[in-house]
């Protein structure tokens, strides 16, 4: 098995199993050795403004945009937007 086919392999495992997207997501986080204290939570980016999520970099606005569920694509101005937008929304139960 080749690379190529390797990468297709658990690419098709992770897009079927959220539960083991997951997991290996934070296993990865847990290897490169990222204490809690660098993943910013939710419910610390409420409150937040635009110009202090426009002096983030973008890794720390793609750790915000995973704690709230959405998507990290685009240009730092639309990945702003969309944060903000979130923090607006009221939580999920």
């Amino acid at each position: 098995m080749g690379d190529d086919d390797l990468e297709a392999a658990v690419r098709s495992v992770l897009l079927t199993n959220p539960d083991l997207k997951k997991q290996l997501i934070d296993k990865i986080v847990e290897r490169l050795g990222f204490r809690p204290s660098k993943v910013v939570r939710a419910e610390e980016a409420k409150g937040y403004t635009e110009e202090e999520l426009s002096e983030m970099n973008m890794p720390q606005l793609w750790n915000i945009c995973r704690e709230f569920g959405i998507s990290r694509k685009g240009k730092k101005p639309e990945v702003i937007k969309r944060i903000l937008e979130a923090q607006k929304a009221p939580p999920e139960e």
